[in-house]
């Protein structure tokens, strides 16, 4: 009976995870809009920057990195192999809701830097 109830458990526990996984994909896929409660939408890394803010009007402004939710492969020094953790996507500056400066690009299997690319209002520099 224990094993039934503990695998009835972590079946449920398991859903919710992909759940919250799926809507927070969704939120990439949809500029981030604010409705996502999984994860908040505002953060503030260690050295005090706010990232993904949003102005009144709800144009992007500042530091932004998006997320998403992988299960890495392979041997991972922290252990983390065959978990759900969150990486980075990418990573850059919005200037008026546009894209500019140099943005960062992660690989979606792993989170590791694959590419930057420079943006000026919004197109990709060549």
């Amino acid at each position: 009976m224990k094993t039934i109830k503990l695998v009835i458990l972590t079946s449920i526990a398991f859903f919710l995870i992909e759940a919250c996984a799926d809507k927070i994909k969704e939120q990439v896929k949809q500029s981030n809009k604010n409705d996502l409660n999984c994860l908040p939408h505002i953060e503030i890394l260690r050295n005090g920057d706010t990232i993904n803010k949003r102005r009144e009007d709800g144009t992007k402004e500042g530091h932004w990195i998006f997320f998403e939710w992988i299960v890495p492969m392979g041997k991972e020094p922290n252990g983390a192999a065959g978990k759900l953790v969150r990486a980075k996507v990418e990573e850059g500056y919005y200037k008026n809701n546009k894209k500019e400066g140099f943005w960062k690009f992660y690989n979606q299997n792993e989170g590791k830097f694959k590419d930057s690319v420079e943006y000026k209002n919004d197109v990709a520099v060549k």
